[in-house]
Parts: C-alpha cells; sequence; structure tokens
C-alpha cells in the first residue's frame, strides 16, 4: 500500500518544527544566560549566529552525503545531532560548552533542512509541490512561535537548563516521526536505499540559474535576519 504523502508531509512538518523550537531557545532564556554565566547580550548574540553558521560549509555536504546513504538516513542523523546538542547545552553550566552543543545542534539542523526539501521533492510534482514546500518552510516560524509561548514559562518553573533539555526531547520525537514516516518514494523497491554513488561531482547548473538562486537566497538572508533580530531580544 503506497503511504499517504500529505500524512508524510505532516509528519516532516511536524518535525520540522523542533528546528524553530531549538533555534528560539537561547534568545527565550536570553536574560538568565546573561546573569548565571556572566555574559553580555553580545555574547548571547553570538550564541544565537552559532546555530547557522555552519550552514556556510555545511549545506553543500549534507546533499552529497544525502545522495550517498539516502535522504531519509541523513535527515534522521541530523535530527539525531539536533538533540544531541540540546542535550549538551542542558547538562552544561559553562559558555563554551553551550557554544559547542549550540554548533552540534546548529549541524544537525542544516542536515534537516537540505534534505527534507528533498524528500518533498520526491513526494510531490507540479503544482502540489509549491503547496507542499510551502508548508514545510512554514514549520520553522511554527516552532519559534511555540517556543516563545512556552519556554519562558519551563525556564521560570525549572530553570533555563531545563529549556535547552526539553528541545533534545522534542528533537527526539521528531526523528522518531521521521522514522514512521520513511516509506518507499516513488521508483525505490525498498526502505531507506541509499543513492547509487555517483561517478564524482561537478557543476552542473547554468549561469542564469546561479543568478536566480543567488537572488532568492538574498532575499531570504534579509527576511531571516530581520525577524531573527526580532524574536532574539524581544524575550529581554
Amino acid at each position: 500500500m503506497t503511504p499517504n504523502r500529505w500524512v508524510i508531509l505532516t509528519a516532516l512538518f511536524l518535525a520540522r518544527s523542533t528546528l524553530g523550537y531549538q533555534y528560539q531557545s537561547v534568545a527565550s532564556v536570553s536574560p538568565l544566560l546573561v546573569e548565571d554565566l556572566g555574559i553580555n547580550f553580545a555574547q548571547v548574540g553570538a550564541l544565537i549566529g552559532f546555530y547557522s553558521l555552519l550552514g556556510i560549509v555545511s549545506a553543500l555536504p549534507a546533499g552529497l552525503l544525502g545522495r550517498r546513504f539516502g535522504d531519509t538516513r541523513i535527515v534522521l542523523l541530523g535530527v539525531a545531532m539536533m538533540a544531541a546538542g540540546g542535550f549538551v547545552m542542558g547538562l552544561g553550566d559553562s559558555y563554551g560548552i553551550a557554544s559547542l552543543g549550540r554548533f552540534v545542534a546548529g549541524a544537525g539542523g542544516v542536515f534537516t533542512t537540505v534534505l527534507m526539501t528533498k524528500v518533498v521533492a520526491d513526494w510531490f510534482s507540479g503544482r502540489e509541490i509549491v503547496t507542499a514546500m510551502a508548508i514545510l518552510m512554514n514549520s520553522w516560524p511554527v516552532g519559534i512561535a511555540l517556543g516563545l509561548v512556552s519556554q519562558g514559562a519551563i525556564a521560570e518553573a525549572w530553570g533555563w537548563q531545563a529549556v535547552f533539555l526539553s528541545t533534545g526531547f522534542v528533537c527526539l520525537t521528531g526523528m522518531g516521526l521521521v522514522a514512521l514516516a520513511a516509506r518507499k518514494r516513488p521508483g525505490q523497491s525498498e526502505e531507506l536505499v541509499p543513492d547509487t554513488p555517483s561517478a564524482g561531482w561537478r557543476w552542473t547548473i547554468s549561469r542564469r540559474e546561479a543568478v536566480l538562486a543567488s537572488l532568492a537566497g538574498s532575499t531570504w538572508i534579509l527576511y531571516n535576519s530581520g525577524i531573527i533580530m526580532i524574536v532574539s531580544f524581544a524575550p529581554a
């Protein structure tokens, strides 16, 4: 029986919303971090940015790893890294440990983002892919919103460490959802079959495609920069 692609999309949406929830965690407890760790808001801003910093160098390897080992496996690896990063931050007691956990979680977030879009592209085509991709992308602000309305209360009740630990647990939940949603993709005969290794990698897009992709990326950067500044320092 062929699995319902919209059910799969729902599972991916919920799993990817953990990305936004985890991203928001530092900002939600920033006043407590400044007080307990003896850091300033510039360091808080750096801690927030560490989540996305490795994306500069890990986005392309994420795609290549997905091609080599299978998209779903790398998505699961990414969510597992997010969970591990959350637990490291929650169990640590210094800015250095928090930074390490943030780097690990962020690298996993890049793997998750890159490969989930590929999975959606495998399941949807034509006009449906626009709707499906829009739904998937909206999981990020939904996760941030959930963090904004819940993490402050968690921190007040159990401390800022509990907020980071909660991100680890929700990421584990997301990992379970991805695993349950992993089914045969169109044209595949077995579950989670790795893609056939290619002879090598080469630049295969035209100059026009590169310009258009860069333009879209620049727009996305400006939009995210604006919203990130708002949600990062509003709690303080």
